[in-house]
């Protein structure tokens, strides 16, 4: 019996025992569905040939029959009598394929149905953001008059990396390492900042970089250019776990820019890049023009756009891609290939919550969902802290 909260958060280990255990049972009933099709399929065949078989049988006697040349009279009559038993036939073995079939249409429905059920319930599980996955990147990109995005989240544990006392942790996947990499496209269309073209003035209005400078004839003073960005645009980002890199192009150009930072450990790296059709500029690289940057204000500009980027996180759209170790998860339905690399990163990522059973769980709940694992269930629930 559920015992959370209405609107809290499910602990990490119901969710794990929720969706995606629904997704092992929809395997087990596609498992069961492409076996029904296959016998199905093969009896439309055996009826087919059993069916032509019994015909040749009968002409072949009527043939035998026909021979006698005393019965002129049957002779007479014999292409009549093939032609309508071929027709009664062929009715009669179109009427058993239809109802073969309709049946063969209702597993194949059914089929598709639990395809749908489970990759439905992976989906809903990872989209619920549970936390034995890590953030590697987000990506966005201008393209065909909007804005693409898409996100990926990735865990890796090993033999080396966890703690390996509880007896068949390995053994439960076959190998010394489990890795889970999986994306999410992101919905832009609507969402604030990204519905249209972003420009780098709809942002802070005035950011101005220096793209070259020249000697002065008369003082012989740096002479500095700068470029306005006012007019140029967000055309792609990556963002990482610390550091982000956002290109701009200005309309109607070849020009782009592109600016960089991260920040690790509290040590930031700023990186600003110009080119256009007569340059291309490494601006800090060049201790002139990197004297007369205004590093603070490309900062902001940085800080903010990684801030509105990130919040596209919240608008996870279709899950595109699940891979598994080397298993891709979406093209071969395996999910119990999932769900076992998921309790093994679980055990080693919450060792200490394995002590004690989350408050939202009872032992009710967890022998329900636990069954469909039949044998393995023991070895999963040691695994998952719930022995």
């Amino acid at each position: 019996m559920e015992r959370e909260q209405k609107g809290s958060q499910p602990s990490t280990l119901k969710m794990l025992l929720n969706q995606p255990v629904s997704a092992v049972k929809s395997s087990i009933k596609i498992t069961e569905l492409m076996s029904n099709i296959d016998k199905i399929k093969a009896e439309i065949s055996t009826n087919s040939a059993k069916i032509d078989s019994l015909l040749d049988r009968i002409l072949s006697e009527i043939r035998e029959y026909a021979k006698d040349e005393t019965l002129k009279d049957f002779q007479e009559i014999q292409q009549k009598i093939t032609d309508f038993l071929k027709t009664i036939f062929e009715q009669f073995k179109k009427k058993k394929s239809e109802d073969t079939g309709k049946r063969l249409t209702e597993e194949e429905t059914s089929l598709q149905l639990e395809r749908d059920a489970l990759l439905k319930a992976i989906e809903s599980f990872l989209i619920s953001g549970p936390d034995i996955f890590d953030f590697s990147r987000l990506s966005l990109s201008w393209k065909d008059g909007h804005y693409e995005s898409k996100v990926v989240f990735k865990a890796k544990v090993s033999r080396s990396s966890c703690n390996d006392s509880l007896q068949g942790l390995w053994d439960i996947v076959g190998r010394d390492d489990v890795s889970v990499s999986y994306e999410f496209s992101l919905k832009t269309a609507g969402v604030e900042n990204f519905s249209g073209l972003l420009h780098i003035s709809d942002i802070k209005k005035g950011i101005r970089i220096p793209i070259n400078s020249a000697v002065g004839w008369a003082s012989k003073e740096a002479v500095i250019n700068y470029e306005k960005l006012d007019k140029y645009y967000l055309s792609s980002a990556e963002i990482g776990d610390s550091s982000s890199t956002f290109t701009f192009l200005q309309e109607d150009s070849s020009a782009y820019a592109v600016v960089s930072y991260s920040d690790y450990g509290g040590s930031p790296v700023l990186g600003v890049h110009y080119k256009d059709e007569n340059q291309d500029t490494d601006i800090l690289a060049n201790s002139v023009l990197a004297n007369n940057l205004d590093e603070e204000s490309i900062k902001d500009l940085a800080k903010i756009l990684n801030e509105r980027v990130r919040l596209l996180l919240g608008y996870k759209n279709r899950l595109t891609s699940l891979v598994v170790n080397e298993t891709d998860i979406i093209s071969t339905l395996d999910a119990l290939t999932f769900f076992r690399a998921s309790a093994v990163i679980y055990h080693c990522r919450h060792t200490e919550d394995l002590k004690n059973i989350p408050e939202d769980l009872s032992r009710d709940y967890i022998r329900e969902r636990m069954q469909i694992f039949g044998k393995e269930a023991e070895t999963l629930n040691r695994l998952l802290g719930l022995e």
